[in-house]
């Protein structure tokens, strides 16, 4: 049987939040039943942690503090300290990293571990949205470091299962399509109770980043009178009549509920990859509407299973609210739609099966060069044009030590 060491990035109150796992649903429920996992507790962080990823005033106003890198040097400490601790006292035949900047700092144990990363969007595409910094000229020259790390890493894990972003950003990477599984079995649809006003469900742990803000400004007429609309969040949210504000955990019962109940999800998000809520609801017959975000498209099978729009769209935004409950027919065929998509290309046990299958015939990483060399060589070709970079990416970074030629 195949023993997998399972790390997953969460820090501090996020691990209680989100519960272990919770994205992966524990290992695509312990890879179908061919694998025994281990899975290790992430440590939250430390001061001295904290102190190198502090915002620093006046630079990070102007996006000119390496806050990005910063944070991902951080969390590849973490990563390597954490699969260093524990693989020598629990030998392993595989490790599983979700969350891919955990992986950045693992290039020596990729040579001895062959380690599988899970990733839902690359560095550079995060940086793009523009959720946690402003897009500026020089936004591709702050986040060179980082992109350098992402593909040091990638290029030597034995697996990358991710969507299509990063299969762009790192080509010689060895990457195989990902699909994140979820429990069907837990998961599905139930007979709605008849209610007077149409149910609109929002799930979303950044309220604003995840577009709660947009969709209260969109349906704020209809809200009480035409639509109820149930608001999962940890963040204070001021609830009103028509508005009712939750703070379930993940697998509380509640929560199912609301997933079954509802007549539409809408997560209008400004930020991110594969948001798990988008899943849960299809699985139970849901139909969604959300952004062009991430790898969001590919889930609702680019418009079968909801509707797709830009975030920050207020009018789009309400009207496709609007117009989706107000056409029955449309939406039943959508959740249908939904659920099946989800029993055939997101189920966990089909997904752990196929990973199973994978993770088996993985291999080590040949010896790496140093990363300070490639975070220099990178950010220094992204300053100065990809063409140089292009050529020095190949001659002095991307190849093993003993082919490098300085």
């Amino acid at each position: 049987m195949l023993r997998a060491l399972c790390l997953n990035q969460s820090t501090g109150r996020e691990s209680q939040v989100l519960r272990p796992l919770a994205g992966e649903e524990a290992l695509w429920v312990r890879l179908a039943g061919r694998a025994h996992a281990t899975y290790v507790r992430m440590r939250p962080w430390r001061a001295g942690a904290r102190w190198v990823a502090q915002l620093v005033p006046g630079l990070f106003d102007r996006d000119l503090a390496f806050h990005e890198f910063r944070w991902h040097v951080v969390e590849a400490a973490r990563g390597y300290a954490a699969i260093s601790r524990i693989r020598r006292r629990v030998p392993r035949d595989v490790a599983h990293v979700t969350g891919h900047s955990l992986a950045f700092g693992m290039g020596r144990v990729m040579q001895e571990l062959p380690v599988v990363v899970s990733a839902a969007a690359s560095a550079g595409e995060w940086a793009r949205m523009g959720i946690w910094t402003d897009l500026r000229p020089y936004t591709d020259m702050m986040t060179a470091p980082s992109l350098a790390m992402e593909r040091h890493a990638l290029e030597r894990a034995a697996l990358v299962r991710t969507m299509k972003s990063i299969r762009q950003s790192v080509p010689r990477a060895h990457i195989v399509s990902h699909h994140p599984g979820i429990d069907t079995a837990r998961l599905g649809p139930a007979a709605r109770s008849k209610r007077g006003l149409s149910r609109l469900l929002f799930v979303g742990g950044r309220f604003r980043e995840k577009g709660g803000e947009d969709l209260l400004k969109a349906l704020d007429p209809y809200i009480g009178t035409e639509i109820e609309l149930d608001v999962v969040t940890p963040q204070a949210v001021a609830g009103r009549d028509g508005l009712r504000v939750h703070h379930f955990w993940r697998d509380d019962a509640e929560m199912l509920d609301l997933f079954q109940q509802a007549n539409l999800l809408c997560l209008p998000t400004h930020g991110d990859a594969v948001p798990c809520v988008v899943l849960e609801a299809l699985a139970c017959g849901t139909p969604v509407i959300s952004a062009t975000v991430g790898a969001i498209p590919e889930l609702l099978w680019f418009g079968k299973c909801g509707l797709i729009l830009r975030p920050g769209d207020i009018r789009s935004l309400r009207d496709s609210v609007v117009g989706l409950l107000a056409n029955r027919a449309r939406r039943i065929a959508m959740g249908n739609r939904g659920r099946a998509e989800i029993e055939l290309r997101f189920d966990a046990r089909r997904q752990g099966g196929s990973a199973s299958r994978a993770y088996g015939g993985c291999s080590c990483a040949p010896r790496a060069c140093s990363l300070s060399s490639i975070a220099v060589h990178y950010t220094l070709a992204r300053a100065f044009g990809q063409n140089i970079g292009t050529i020095t990416m190949r001659r002095a970074v991307f190849r093993p030590r003993r082919a490098t030629a300085h």
